[in-house]
């Protein structure tokens, strides 16, 4: 489609549904002992901070003044696990403050897990707080993708292996998300193998979709996530299976929840600064770039009108930049977030050279959907994938 008739369809959403903030994510800390190769979060001169118990219970309660009867509280870094006592205190502020409003909290950290200890299992399992373990698969790719920030030489592999092995994994409903490049990424399913040995509950797999991926590698890409559908779908072939795993955009493709509607955007995010930001992503910036998108700050309250103007303008600058016909699209529903993506890639300087933009965004989308609607479609008749995958 051309880039005019793009700008028109753009200009014809100028008005946003209403919509209200339904999650609240919490930079809560910079600081991290790992020096992970796909890090998105710029450390310019703030490595060493970490969010406050006044600024995180007013984030909170910023959340909660918005009508809505389910929120969401992230935990992300940063490794939160640094700061586990000051986690313990806001997730039980935020869960006596949604009892008190009458408001279902579901909390989720996410985690290296080089950190995981017996106390902090036990919390987590208790509080019933949803916990997200980054594991690229075998100990070569992974201690690659993730060295010690301290001792490039240690293994940090080994460490989460021996963090997990004292947790019951299907029990506590935990989630393992795998990150592949373009140079690990012919490793995929013999990694995704490999964490299902593990017996984790959910097992995610996502790109680096900020690498430089070249065409051929997106086809290639096609290829493997065919291997992958005939993989999954060959556990339902048989009566039972302990060690089927579920997968977050599958569930949402069978149950027809849109992870991202793009008439609105739920998450308020809060970093270490007490500033109430657009997007996540817009933690990849140097700090003094990021003020173009504050919306609020935790002291003073979220501005959400500014909010939703911000989003639309965002995703109109998407649609201008691209020339892609994404209202039109039938993915669009379940693509990846073009208002983060646009975001970390406004400020690379990249001209006229909009296919590193474009094309592993688009790609890496239909690659996902054709294939996890393929295995909804094949698998709905099949009671085994019913009992697993409907709310």
């Amino acid at each position: 489609m051309a880039r005019n008739q793009s700008l028109n369809m753009a200009k014809s959403e100028n008005k946003i549904e209403t919509d209200n903030p339904t999650s609240l994510s919490l930079l809560f800390t910079i600081k991290c002992n790992l020096n992970c190769a796909y890090c998105f979060i710029n450390k310019d001169k703030g490595e060493n901070l970490s969010l406050d118990l006044s600024t995180a219970k007013k984030s909170v309660d910023i959340l909660f003044s918005y009508p809505g009867v389910r929120k969401t509280l992230y935990f992300s870094g940063g490794e939160p696990m640094l700061e586990f006592a000051l986690l313990k205190k806001i997730h039980t502020y935020a869960k006596c403050e949604a009892k008190k409003k009458g408001i279902l909290l579901d909390t989720v950290v996410v985690t290296n897990g080089t950190l995981l200890n017996r106390e902090m299992i036990r919390f987590f399992f208790k509080e019933k707080i949803k916990v997200k373990i980054s594991l690229d698969g075998g100990k070569i790719i992974h201690d690659k993708n993730r060295p010690f920030k301290n001792n490039p030489a240690g293994s940090s592999f080994e460490q989460v292996i021996k963090n997990i092995s004292r947790i019951d994994l299907i029990k506590m409903r935990a989630a393992v998300t795998l990150v592949f490049t373009p140079k690990t990424m012919d490793h995929l399913l013999e990694n995704i193998k490999f964490l299902q040995t593990k017996n984790f509950f959910s097992i995610e797999f996502f790109p680096d979709i900020y690498a430089p991926w070249k065409s051929s590698d997106l086809v290639k890409f096609r290829r493997i996530m065919k291997n992958f559908g005939g993989y999954y779908r060959s556990f339902f072939d048989q009566d039972y299976r302990v060690d089927v795993f579920r997968n977050s955009l599958l569930e949402m493709l069978v149950n027809n929840v849109s992870p991202m509607n793009k008439n609105a955007c739920g998450k308020i995010n809060v970093g270490t600064d007490g500033e109430i930001y657009v997007c996540d992503k817009v933690f990849s910036l140097p700090p003094n770039e990021r003020e173009a998108y504050v919306i609020g700050n935790a002291q003073t309250g979220l501005q959400n009108e500014l909010r939703k103007e911000k989003i639309n303008a965002l995703r109109q600058d998407f649609y201008a930049a691209s020339g892609l016909p994404c209202l039109g699209c039938k993915y669009a529903k379940y693509c990846f977030c073009l208002i983060g993506h646009h975001l970390y890639f406004s400020h690379q300087k990249l001209g006229k050279n909009n296919k590193k933009l474009i094309e592993p965004f688009c790609s890496f989308s239909k690659a996902y959907l054709d294939e996890f609607s393929d295995i909804a479609k094949k698998m709905r008749k099949n009671s085994i994938f019913s009992r697993l995958y409907k709310n």
